[in-house]
């Protein structure tokens, strides 16, 4: 005769599994989901938007989500093979837990809509993200408020269907994060464009902090740059291994050029300015815009801004 309370190191790991895997996968959806209401519903007050959030969600998702999918599934072969385990005191108790927890995080839910409410705040980013909140932990509660009323073996057709339900809901969140931050391809390709601003960022200071300011006058060429001294090399394009175009402008004024793969002028009131790291000095985004393609960008030295190095030999005048 099978005993009701009788627990196995399986049952314990299947058990805890499925509780813990889907605590992480109800988090990371709301998080996601939050993500696209950031997106598309961008505040003033704060405008901008992580994609690091949003990959870091559909990572979580994508490994978490199925191994709880997983464990439901090896636990109702359990039950159909053994009925009275779903009477174990460890699954009573961790159904429970998940009931108790969902529950107060509705009733949370709800009093900071009505609190928000009586204070005027309307807005749609709001609404969005009290619904997301509200649809996973309902969705939740409903599935285990419904195993809890059960008494056959197999899931009832409202359970299959709230089920589906929520596995189609995760699934598509997943497809449409894919729309926000891109593919794989795309996010390797921005990366690669970041190296190039910071290149290009890099030279740029190297002509106007080490070489205008000493000699005030500006390199012919990148490789006049070059400092077995400090080490400096002009560094290449990262992908193609060929060097960065430079040329002067005029006495005071140059063009740095480089050939992109992306563009970091899209999105621009929703999403953080793509900024490599800052090598000597900061600078602002904006400076560093482009667009797919060969793009060249101009400097002009201000004189004034940039005075001599103290102790630099003279040289030739430039400007008049």
């Amino acid at each position: 005769m099978n005993e009701p309370n009788r627990v196995s190191p399986k049952d314990v790991f299947l058990d805890l599994w499925t509780v813990a895997s889907l605590y992480a996968s109800a988090g990371f959806l709301i998080s996601l989901l939050f993500d696209f209401v950031n997106y598309f519903f961008p505040d003033v007050a704060n405008p901008y938007f992580s994609s690091d959030s949003v990959r870091w969600s559909v990572a979580i998702l994508l490994t978490i989500f199925p191994t709880h999918i997983i464990a439901q599934w090896l636990l109702q072969k359990e039950y159909a093979w053994e009925p009275a385990k779903r009477e174990r005191r460890l699954h009573k108790w961790l159904l429970y837990l998940t009931l108790f927890l969902t529950a107060i995080a509705i009733v949370v839910d709800l009093a900071v809509l009505v609190y928000n409410f009586l204070g005027g705040e309307l807005s749609a980013r709001f609404l969005l993200k009290i619904l997301s909140v509200a649809v996973v932990a309902g969705g939740i509660l409903g599935y285990y408020v419904l195993d809890l009323r059960r008494r056959e073996i197999k899931l009832s057709p409202k359970s299959i269907m709230l089920v589906r339900g929520l596995m189609a809901f995760v699934v598509i969140a997943v497809i449409g994060a894919f729309f926000i931050t891109g593919s794989p391809f795309r996010q390797r390709d921005i990366k690669i464009d970041d190296q190039r601003i910071g290149h290009l960022q890099m030279i740029q200071n190297e002509i106007v902090f080490n070489y205008w300011q000493n000699k005030r006058e500006l390199p012919p060429s990148l490789e006049s740059l070059r400092n077995d001294i400090t080490g400096f090399a002009p560094p290449v394009d990262p992908e193609t291994g060929k060097p960065y175009e430079y040329r002067e402008t005029g006495n005071l004024s140059f063009e740095l050029c480089a050939d992109f793969s992306t563009s970091n002028m899209d999105n621009s009131n929703a999403t953080i300015p793509r900024t490599p790291q800052p090598y000597y000095y900061p600078y602002s985004a904006d400076n560093w815009n482009h667009t797919p393609g060969r793009v060249c960008f101009d400097r002009t030295i201000d004189p004034a801004l940039y005075p001599k190095t103290p102790g630099a030999l003279e040289a030739k005048p430039v400007y008049q």
